[in-house]
């Protein structure tokens, strides 16, 4: 029977009426299949055919579906789908990452077992107060024993609560976590109800939220780290200590295995919160810079530690070391490209400054006269820091390269101080502070970058009129974010083979001379690029 929209009934007929949903939904992303556009299609098949077209059915009965055993074929559905678009298989563990959040280092595309218990829970708990109101009306009119029906509401509710904790193994503390989510859900639906039966707003204030941060601690970067009164927020906050536990076991299973160093090390990054994801997401060129699709397609396939080769090959760019079937030596290899995507990394940075200092310069010689030929300075501007010029010498490297350190952005850092710490007087008589800006190649910011960032965007704000720095920050991040995607993409391509003139014939039609990898370039400046801020 279908009440609202939803299915009452047997078990039988709830799982038969979900694996029509399956068919559908299956259906949809095959449809979604012909665009041939690797990143419109992921985008598409997140927004419109993930587990939001099953999440109604989950808030009904998602417990009873998941004990049922009939949720894993949509998961499969989901995994078939990026494989398809991302050119093969991820992996277990790279769907595994894929299936966590944004922020948690994946691309959010939830299985329904990942789902199922939070949206009943969620839906369970937002509707309390009003299920509570119907049953006291029930018991008033002598149709139902008093307390009867509420008792068994919160025996399946706390059933499906404790099967959540015991399903994703989570410990004691990501148990209080969840445990006070739904407290704080619970106060939320019932003010919620108190006001709609006075006759008052019909919601309560979107800020009831639990832990507001600001954009350097994440917000911004994963939709899933806000909570509101309905069940939409309840289920978006557990769903996030659920990844965050995925993620935690995943970490676990990388720092036990010697032979994937540089992954735990690639997952520790992309969790940091000093990272920006949003580039995978916002494919619209009039709306800032985005990476063309062959680049967009190795970037997240590196992102989530899947095969970029069938098997392991001598880099085309040294010719001496092994490049992995996943990439790595890549990051640490390809002069020419790394120098290439430095320069564009120095020009977002240079462009950002600029928004508040229009005499902000790049690469500016004679800094130290003792030194005339160093240039500690890709930018020298009064924008990073607060009230002093400064020499901000951008550098960009990998973690798991060699003298990389605990952190690698730290290191970098600490070795730039000591190469420049003879001359660092001489700047200083300038009124020049040195400040390095150091990236890892998988975008994560050191936290002085960050501070340096902010307080521009601030400043830039208040030169420029504007309500809020958030706006122009986030671009900024994401601006910055597209360029190191795009340097790791094509260190990448600068290691491969390069094309022999029949698959150069079969990709374009052209039967010239194979191509060539781009000669190797020690500096090249770019001049007069467009950033979007």
């Amino acid at each position: 029977m279908t009440v609202l929209g939803g299915i009452s009934g047997s078990v039988q007929q709830i799982t038969a009426a979900f694996e029509k949903t399956c068919l559908e939904v299956e259906g949809l992303h095959k449809a979604i299949d012909q665009v041939q556009e690797a990143a419109t299609e992921v985008v598409l098949k997140k927004a419109c055919a993930d587990v939001p077209k099953v999440v109604y059915a989950l808030r009904l009965n998602g417990d009873k579906l998941l004990w049922a055993g009939n949720l894993p074929k949509y998961g499969s559905i989901l995994r078939d789908s990026l494989a398809r678009s991302l050119g093969g298989d991820v992996g277990d563990l790279g769907w595994q990452q894929a299936t966590c959040g944004s922020s948690e280092g994946g691309l959010g595309l939830r299985t329904a077992e990942e789902v199922s218990l939070p949206a009943f829970i969620a839906s369970r708990v937002a509707a309390a107060p009003a299920v509570r109101s119907i049953f006291g009306r029930l018991e008033q009119a002598g149709l139902a024993p008093c307390g009867v029906l509420e008792a068994s509401y919160e025996a399946r509710t706390r059933s499906a609560i404790n099967a959540l904790a015991s399903s994703f193994g989570l410990d004691s503390a990501e148990g209080s976590a969840v445990d006070a989510v739904v407290e704080e859900g619970t106060r939320a639906a019932q003010e919620w109800w108190q006001q709609t039966e006075a006759g008052g707003p019909r919601a309560v204030q979107e800020n009831a939220q639990v832990g507001g941060q600001s954009i350097a601690d994440g917000e911004g970067d994963d939709a899933e780290r806000s909570i509101r009164p309905g069940p939409a927020g309840i289920q978006k906050k557990l769903s996030a200590l659920v990844d965050s536990a995925k993620a935690s076991r995943l970490a676990a299973a990388f720092d036990e295995n010697d032979d994937m160093v540089e992954d735990s090390l690639r997952l520790e990054d992309l969790r940091n919160k000093h990272q920006e994801h949003s580039w995978m997401w916002d494919l619209n060129p009039s709306f800032g810079p985005v990476l063309p699709q062959e680049d967009w397609l190795r970037a997240v396939r590196l992102r989530l530690g899947c095969p970029q080769l069938s098997g392991d090959i001598i880099c085309a760019a040294c010719d001496e070391r092994i490049l992995d079937r996943t990439a790595y030596h890549a990051l640490c290899c390809a002069k020419g490209q790394s120098t290439r995507g430095h320069n564009r990394v120095r020009d977002v940075m240079h462009a950002g400054f600029v928004a508040s200092d229009a005499g902000a310069a790049t690469e500016v010689p004679g800094l130290m006269p003792s030194q005339p030929d160093l240039r500690p300075a890709d930018v020298l501007t009064t924008a990073a820091l607060p009230n002093v010029t400064t020499a901000v010498d951008v550098g960009i490297t990998a973690p798991h390269a060699a003298g990389a350190g605990d952190d690698c952005v730290e290191t970098m850092r600490q070795n730039k101080l000591a190469k420049y710490g003879p001359y660092l007087e001489e700047l200083r008589i300038q009124g020049i502070q040195y400040a390095p800006a150091t990236f890892t190649a998988y975008g994560r910011r050191h936290p002085c970058v960050t501070q340096m960032i902010t307080q521009a965007s601030r400043e830039a704000a208040r030169r420029k009129g504007l309500r809020s720095h958030a706006a122009m920050q986030l671009r900024w991040c994401k601006a910055i974010a597209v360029e190191i995607w795009r340097r790791a993409a094509h260190m990448i391509r600068a290691c491969l083979p390069a094309e022999s003139r029949q698959t150069a014939y079969m990709l374009d039609g052209e039967y010239g001379d194979a191509e060539k990898a781009e000669p190797e370039a020690e500096f090249e400046p770019e001049v007069g690029k467009e950033m979007w801020f």
